[in-house]
């Protein structure tokens, strides 16, 4: 994780965190002292030529470098107050697809159990001031669950969009009265 960061990553999506064992251990490994152990690097890339010195640098990515913490599986739901109220957490983004998976309704993203799921989380999250998330890639369940309080949210993926208009325009193309 702090390779990542060490690279210029300003923030990390982690999946699979089922524990507070968990989160308490990505945040030792992604924060400085004193909220973390993260190893200081304050190269050129870290700093994006801000041109920090350590103090303020550790001080300024304590704050602003963002972690995500995925909560993907029934394990995760039962620690999810535990998980979210860990200091240093800034967001939890479901992972519907793994989590239908684990409760054994594979792919019913909008089943009674997962629907509960979803807010449970987002309740938890507001308690804490962290932000609910959720990735869809179904636009009007995007609609709905914004409306219902994810305030974290991702849709689709770059190759499902390129695939989604290359099949428009190819099928626009097909039915061109070509004679």
């Amino acid at each position: 994780m702090a390779q990542m960061l060490d690279l210029g990553a300003e923030g990390l999506v982690l999946p699979q965190v089922r524990t507070k064992k968990e989160a308490d251990k990505i945040i030792r490994s992604t924060k400085y002292s004193p909220w973390g152990k993260r190893g200081v690097s304050i190269s050129e890339v870290v700093t994006r030529y801000r041109g920090y010195g350590q103090a303020a640098y550790t001080q300024w990515a304590n704050e602003e470098n963002m972690n995500i913490l995925q909560i993907e599986s029934e394990e995760g739901l039962e620690n999810a107050e535990e998980i979210i109220s860990t200091k240093g957490v800034d967001a939890i983004m479901i992972g519907p697809a793994d989590l239908s998976q684990d409760m054994g309704i594979p792919g019913q993203l909008s089943h009674p159990r997962i629907e509960e799921a979803y807010r449970s989380v987002i309740q938890i999250c507001n308690k804490y001031g962290v932000a609910p998330g959720i990735h869809l890639a179904n636009m009007d369940l995007v609609k709905k669950w914004i409306k219902e309080g994810m305030r974290f949210v991702t849709y689709g993926y770059d190759s499902k969009f390129f695939k989604d208009g290359s099949t428009q325009a190819l099928n626009e193309l097909k039915s061109l009265d070509m004679s």
